[in-house]
């Protein structure tokens, strides 16, 4: 399961600032705006129901400093006094104080048309459609006008839009499919710019200004495209469909133009859906008399329809003009929030191969490149099928599925398509594709390779280079008081170049040497005081800052379970150490002892001198029996494990479950030090797999994102630690997903260990996340003979074979097989091979026994698996509140 994430903008211009209300959400998913301009998202935890200024300014100058470098330092080049700053030497911290100038220039009337259809099989809703007409109504730009394309059966939004809207034209067009509602719009519409979007869309306040801007600054340009972000991610689908691609086309600004004549770049061909998308999408009303309308061939399928966007997208490239990508046209929208739709917009997405054979069609030069590119995506979409077995991947294999049927079936429903719709579009009076004698250069150009060479001083105001027409590129040399420090190539493909193209090629080839005089600056210095500058800037005043508590409330219970197996002396010193602990003055701790070798009575006599401790016995012999038994009687809301040969410093169990203070955290680990290091077989313990039984002093943590990850490897669950220090919150163990730990994995069964990755495993698996705290430490004895220490090491290679194996026949995961077959033995083969080379003093001998160990893995995991059957499994783990209930009846 998937928890809710909350979507809110931070604008850095306005400060940052604390988040609050937020008790209901797992995550923060803020989109990172710079005076309006998106820079990215950030993606942060929500501790007590807020995200702290501090975390939030932390994360977005970790994340995105160099985005927020580069839009002031295009800033700096857009201002009036750019010219100060790049003359004499500017400092970055001047940037920090400059706004991006006012836009003046030209205000043309642009259509704004809102195509109100069916889409995905699900019905068009009148309060979708309201909720974009309301967000229209905060447009900055006012020389609009907005079109209702009424597309439905029966004509649902005249009547509201009659009434509430008078002033927007509402028209209906008979003929279904989204992109007949586009071609009427181009007929009616009056504008010079037409913007199209869909109901369900929440445009932003700049959205219109931010098109323009782009069609005034460029002649040349005769179509642009902008970022879609989610609206909301509050059901799971909603957060698995943007987690998987989304919408969104990312935040850099990207112009597609190619020479007139010349093929689609692969680049193109690969990822086509990369121009952008209908939601979001502006034209000049002049160009649809050149290159002809939409296709609605593409949409007449009720199962697959929507691609006419992509291949205008790819005929406007196609016919040599320049298409722009820009993320500052900004808008929202409400993705999938059930199942069926997302599975209707996957298929219909991968309807995109429709698109591309009528590319094909209409451009015999593309053919090959187009079928080329099409039996590499059907293998791809095999691929990801396979892949998909491995349980790679979070999405069920019948999503898979319907990408790969809207594949194969969007060029069939095309072509039977073509037909039907060719006599609407004679009547309509529409032109498909014109049919025009292919574009060539005329003769007194130069070659496809030919250059003009141009020169722009940084001490003068930056100018748009109009004499380069006769050119297919240009390099443009950069001077600064006269001195040549470099140059940039511009494909302007027999185009001019505008101020805007020229400031974004100055920022990407020189960044912040442009503020630099030095000939010779040092980038690493320049880059260390623009973010030293950063932090300074966005950091938040003492005085706005408050204290992040990781401390969980007092009322939160703990129940500490030790299983113990005949080591009296061992035992003793743990109990010392847990009742010890600070935790205890904070918040009701119990300790549970569980005998896992009672006929010893030797932890009997031990727990006579701990009377306020809960002693059990659990007679069948396992360590999964013994902590199972601890966990069904325990009362606490956190369940943490350990074993009776480690000695726990007094801070250990706050630090421990301090990250629980976060709701998405269900399992938390810690690290275990070797208490000491005497002999030998402790040494090479603490070197077997780079540190014994530690996992580092880094904090980290995994969750479903992190499990899928790893597509054809194993997912290292082992890497969290072990159960001799690990949390979990007790209701996990009555989840169905994950439930108490497998009785036929871990230390006293034939498999040998496994137990805790498996349940590390399950705890990912079911969508939640598990946290590696270092500073939670205790002190392990390792084994102090060779004897042990072998015997040891065999029973970890007997276990990681069984927990492999486990996660195949429980879960199906084939990732297991490639662990098996490939990971282990070439582990096995390296230390031999090291050892060999003098790399390692680690025993040849030790290894062999370790193999031994692998070879016996199957074997022992059956003899686990039969003597679970014969002894039976452990009592299901019941909540406490429902133990209330039953025994109250």
């Amino acid at each position: 399961m998937l928890n809710q994430i909350k979507v809110t903008d931070i604008e850095l211009s306005q400060g940052i600032a604390t988040i609050e209300g937020l008790e209901n959400y797992e995550k923060l998913q803020g989109l990172v705006r710079l005076f309006g301009v998106p820079i990215g998202y950030v993606k942060v935890p929500v501790k007590a129901g807020k995200v702290t200024d501090q975390i939030l300014s932390q994360s977005i100058l970790e994340q995105h400093n160099n985005q927020i470098i580069t839009h002031f330092l295009q800033n700096g080049l857009a201002t009036p006094s750019s010219t100060k700053l790049t003359k004499s030497g500017g400092r970055f911290e001047d940037l920090l104080k400059l706004s991006p100038p006012e836009y003046k220039g030209n205000l043309p009337l642009v259509s704004v048309v809102i195509c109100f259809n069916d889409l995905y099989g699900i019905p068009a809703k009148v309060s979708d459609l309201i909720i974009t007409l309301n967000s229209l109504q905060h447009l900055d730009y006012t020389n609009v006008e907005i079109l209702v394309i009424d597309n439905t059966a029966d004509g649902k939004a005249e009547q509201s839009i009659t009434a509430q809207y008078p002033h927007i034209r509402y028209i209906r067009e008979l003929c279904p499919g989204i992109d007949w509602t586009r071609n009427r719009a181009i007929l009616e519409a009056k504008g010079d710019i037409i913007a199209y979007t869909n109901s369900g869309v929440l445009v932003d306040s700049g959205w219109i200004k931010a098109l323009v801007k782009v069609f005034d600054e460029d002649a040349t340009v005769m179509a642009v495209t902008g970022l879609v972000t989610p609206a909301e991610l509050e059901t799971e689908w909603q957060i698995l469909f943007e987690k998987n691609g989304g919408l969104s086309r990312g935040f850099d600004t990207r112009r597609y133009q190619i020479a007139p004549g010349s093929t689609i770049p692969r680049v193109f061909l690969r990822s086509p859906e990369m121009f952008g998308t209908g939601f979001n999408m502006a034209f000049r009303r002049s160009l649809f008399a050149e290159i002809g309308y939409f296709n609605p061939a593409l949409d007449t399928d009720a199962e697959v329809k929507g691609n006419g966007d992509i291949e205008m997208f790819f005929r406007i490239v196609k016919e040599g003009y320049a298409l722009v990508y820009e993320p500052k046209a900004l808008v929202r929208h409400q993705e999938c929030r059930s199942y069926s739709q997302m599975r209707s917009q996957i298929k219909n997405n991968a309807g995109i191969c429709s698109a591309l054979l009528c590319s094909a069609v209409n451009y015999p030069n593309e053919r090959l490149p187009i079928l080329r590119m099409g039996l590499i995506k059907t293998v791809s979409n095999l691929v990801n099928f396979l892949i998909s077995l491995f349980k790679a991947k979070p999405a069920p294999i019948d999503l898979i599925l319907a990408e790969i049927e809207g594949w194969l079936v969007s060029p069939i429903s095309y072509l039977t398509a073509i037909g039907e719709t060719a006599e609407i579009l004679i009547e309509e009076g529409f032109l498909f594709v014109k049919k025009s004698e292919p574009i060539t250069p005329p003769p007194t150009r130069k070659p496809v390779v030919s250059r003009a060479v141009r020169l722009r001083e940084l001490n003068q105001p930056i100018e748009a280079i109009e004499d380069a027409i006769d050119y297919a590129n240009t390099r443009v040399f950069v001077t600064r008081d006269g001195s040549a420090i470099g140059y940039i190539d511009i494909a302007n493909y027999y185009q001019s170049i505008s101020i805007s193209q020229l400031r974004y090629a100055l920022v990407e080839k020189f960044g912040l040497t442009l503020l630099e005089t030095d000939t010779d600056p040092n980038i690493d210095f320049l880059r260390a005081d623009a973010i030293a500058a950063l932090v300074q800037h966005y950091t938040p005043t003492q005085s706005t800052k408050t204290e992040e508590s990781e401390s969980l409330p007092a009322n939160i219970s703990v129940s500490v379970v030790i299983g113990t197996c005949d080591r009296p002396d061992d035992l003793r010193k743990c109990l010392r150490s847990l009742i010890a602990q600070t935790a205890c003055k904070i918040r009701p701790v119990e300790i549970i002892v569980v005998d896992n070798r009672p006929e010893t009575r030797s932890a009997s006599r031990v727990m006579v001198e701990f009377p306020d401790i809960e002693f059990l016995k659990e007679e069948r012999s396992g360590s999964s029996y013994a902590r199972n038994a601890g966990i069904a009687v325990s009362t606490g809301d956190i369940v943490v494990t350990t074993d009776d040969d480690t000695i726990i410093p007094p801070d250990w169990l706050e630090k421990l479950i301090a990250p629980f203070a976060r709701p998405e955290v269900m399992a938390v680990t810690g690290n275990v030090l070797p208490a000491e290091l005497q002999t030998r077989s402790q040494r090479l313990f603490e070197s077997y797999g780079g540190g014994g039984l530690g996992r580092g002093y880094k904090q980290f943590e995994g969750n479903r994102e992190w499990f899928d990850k790893f597509h054809l490897e194993s997912v290292p669950t082992w890497l969290f630690g072990a159960t001799a220090n690990s949390a979990f919150r007790a209701n996990i163990f009555s989840d169905p997903e994950i439930g108490l730990m497998d009785e036929g994995l871990g230390a006293g069964m034939p498999s040998g260990v496994g137990e805790d990755t498996y349940l590390f495993y399950k705890v990912m698996k079911a969508g939640h996340t598990i946290v590696y705290e270092p500073s939670a430490f205790v002190w392990h004895t390792h084994r102090r003979d060779m004897a042990a220490l072998s015997s040891q090491l065999y029973n970890y290679s007997k276990g990681g074979v069984s927990y492999h194996l486990t996660t195949l026949i429980n879960d199906g995961d084939l990732r297991a097989l490639m662990a098996i077959l490939i990971e282990m033995p070439r582990w096995y083969i390296q230390r031999i091979i090291g050892r060999i080379l003098g790399w390692t003093d680690y025993p040849i001998l030790m290894v062999l026994k370790e193999m031994a160990g692998y070879l016996a893995g199957p074997w022992s995991l059956w003899q686990s698996r039969l003597r679970v059957k014969r002894e039976g499994f452990s009592e299901p783990y019941i909540p406490v509140d429902r133990r209330l209930e039953t025994t109250n009846k």
